[in-house]
């Protein structure tokens, strides 16, 4: 035997669906809020607003720059490539949270090489692996 449903069971069922779509899309909503404010508070310029709240007067960052890759050959050649790494408009959107830069120092710090004899030609080819970082010093404004 078949149930018929009344039109106010089908507006209420409906009703259900709607409630139930916009609990999705404001959970959906509220996770991805969450999201972009964790990774706000974990970026260069969240850890900075972050120490301007709790009032210190310096504050240090510091930043990858530049990735040195390289690939060796049989020949000893050595091909190194350099990726640049920065986060542009990164010290910019520092200093409007009310850092002033006082001092930035760079280092160079190696992950490996690879050395091998040239075949064709005397001495060796290297490869050097490593990051290239910059370390900042701020200053309170």
């Amino acid at each position: 035997m078949f149930s018929r449903k009344t039109e106010q069971e089908k507006a209420e069922e409906q009703a259900r669906k709607q409630a139930e779509e916009e609990a999705r899309r404001a959970a959906a909503a509220a996770a991805e809020q969450q999201r972009q404010a964790e990774a706000f508070a974990h970026s260069p310029v969240g850890i900075a607003t972050t120490a301007k709240q709790q009032g210190q007067q310096v504050f240090q960052l510091l930043l990858p720059l530049a990735e040195l890759e390289g690939v060796s050959s049989s020949f000893g050649s050595a091909d190194n490539q350099l990726t640049d790494l920065m986060q542009h408009n990164v010290l910019d959107e520092i200093e409007k949270v009310g850092w002033r830069l006082e001092q930035a120092d760079t280092v160079f710090v190696e992950t490996g090489a690879t050395s091998s004899s040239r075949v064709l030609a005397t001495g060796e080819g290297t490869v050097t692996r490593g990051t290239l970082y910059c370390l900042y010093i701020f200053r309170a404004t």
